[in-house]
């Protein structure tokens, strides 16, 4: 399995977490419209390290959502929604960010 690639199951897991979530958050802020596309890939992002690109340094994995209507796209943290495992931390480092918890925070 390509562990680059968003399945078909997960995509469903996305538009059913985004669909689960207030209304708001299922409209598109552009035009409003409540029609999604999970895109097929993952996407990452990089901590800012001022300006310079750090080889081996942390990532955050997203998930990419695309209006159908406005081409407006959404990067959801694929962790935070339950669709991919944290990486382990190593050891001695410090973890901002909460546990992944399904997005369910009560």
């Amino acid at each position: 399995m390509d562990n680059s690639k968003v399945s078909q199951q997960q995509k469903q897991q996305v538009l059913d977490w985004v669909n689960s979530k207030s209304t708001l958050i299922g409209k598109c802020p552009i035009c409003a419209n409540r029609q999604w596309t999970v895109m097929d890939d993952f996407l990452e992002s990089r901590p800012f390290q001022g300006g310079g690109l750090v080889v081996g340094g942390p990532t955050y994995a997203f998930v990419g959502i695309l209006c159908r209507n406005c081409g407006n796209t959404q990067f959801m943290n694929a962790v935070y929604i339950g669709i991919m495992n944290p990486s382990p931390i190593p050891e001695g480092a410090q973890q901002d960010i909460p546990a992944a918890n399904g997005g369910d925070n009560e």
